[in-house]
């Protein structure tokens, strides 16, 4: 496999779960909750890499709470950062 570079979108997917769906009413509850990577460009190069391939992302990090760390902190092997 060849080294991948991804330029495009790196983002954080606030997921939330619910008790039902559709919601029954104007109020639904949530039973779970989980941030997690998102973005096609990021996404793909997190399977490259998971697949044993060499990546690196070109994306912009944002100045919110996630920018500075994330997703350099669950970065797995061979997804370059910089």
């Amino acid at each position: 496999m060849g080294d991948v570079l991804g330029v495009g979108w790196a983002c954080v997917d606030l997921r939330f779960h619910l008790a039902v769906w559709p919601p029954a009413g104007s109020r639904t509850p949530v039973v779970g909750y989980r941030e997690a990577l998102g973005g096609p460009a990021a996404v793909a190069i997190l399977t490259v890499a998971a697949l044993g391939g060499r990546a690196a992302l070109f994306a912009r990090r944002g100045e919110d709470p996630w920018g500075p760390g994330w997703p350099s902190a669950s970065r797995p092997p061979g997804c370059a950062s910089g």
